[in-house]
């Protein structure tokens, strides 16, 4: 059932040099380093604009969970690779800029503390790879291709407009599970029962909360989103080795079988599975030339 979106999501990732740089460093490192760059838990500005302090009486937090992250990876930068080098001296160089931008001669402890904030002399470099997102935003996406369709005619005033949201509840109320199931597999390649991948980006990754239920309130924990990363990381990337993030290692947490994804070849061998082999380790059943399913 997913194998051709499978082969299409593995094949896509074979172009991105950047997670190629990423997997090189979790092979040698014999992990793969992640890092959130959202909020596990946050409490909503007061009226100053600065988050409230956690002082609820049970410890709990406005919202406590991702329902979509940005999650970064890490390179390495080997200097003596004439592109590697390249953009070492470029980075460099734009670190200089930004400094005399942020430059006053009335504070120049600014300029100072920005400078030893981001020394770019190292050569591991924490870099934007994956999204991962809620079933929940894709069906924020078609509500909202469903309201630009009705008014795109006046979008720009319509979207400011007092009835904007009014129109935007009422529509997401109406708009059942089953349709937003449609339409993440129209805008995204369907790799599991729980999980999508970005048609041509496959380190977007779509969840099903109701499949991969959230373990905080409002959302998935940093580890759980480390464990989905660990999932994707098996069946799209061909990566076996542990997920580490800075609230833990996830390295046995595992709903997809073992026994399928071993069978799947990794991107580094040279050689993806064929859609046949692939539809056999995911259990698929093939059609004969009448058109009847076979196999168990």
């Amino acid at each position: 059932m997913y194998s051709d979106n499978l082969r299409t999501a593995r094949q896509n990732l074979q172009d991105s040099e950047l997670f190629k740089s990423v997997l090189e460093r979790a092979r040698k490192k014999n992990r793969l380093d992640i890092a959130m760059t959202g909020s596990e838990k946050y409490n909503w500005p007061d009226h100053t604009g600065q988050e409230r302090p956690n002082i609820s009486a049970d410890g709990s937090y406005d919202v406590e969970g991702h329902t979509w992250t940005d999650i970064n990876g890490f390179t390495t930068v080997y200097l003596w690779r004439w592109p590697d080098l390249k953009r070492y001296v470029s980075n460099i160089f734009s670190w200089v800029k930004d400094c005399w931008e942020v430059f006053s001669i009335k504070s120049p402890q600014v300029c100072f503390k920005f400078a030893w904030d981001t020394l770019p002399f190292h050569t591991t470099w924490e870099q934007w790879v994956w999204t991962v997102e809620s079933l929940d935003v894709a069906k924020s996406d078609l509500v909202e291709e469903k309201l630009m369709a009705a008014h795109e005619d006046n979008w720009r005033s319509y979207v400011r407009s007092g009835n904007y949201m009014k129109e935007y509840d009422k529509m997401s109320a109406a708009t059942g599970r089953q349709e937003v199931l449609a339409y993440a597999d129209k805008e995204y390649l369907r790799v599991t029962e729980y999980m999508w991948v970005g048609r041509n980006d496959s380190t977007v990754i779509l969840v099903d909360e109701v499949r991969r239920p959230f373990d905080y309130k409002n959302g998935w924990s940093n580890l759980m989103i480390a464990s989905i990363i660990w999932d994707w990381a098996k069946l799209v990337a061909g990566y076996w080795g542990v997920v580490k993030t800075d609230t833990g290692i996830i390295k046995s947490f595992d709903p997809i079988k073992k026994d399928i994804l071993r069978g799947m070849t990794d991107i580094e061998q040279g050689r993806l599975a064929t859609n046949e082999e692939v539809g056999e380790l995911l259990g698929e059943k093939k059609e004969d030339s009448s058109g009847q399913a076979q196999g168990n």
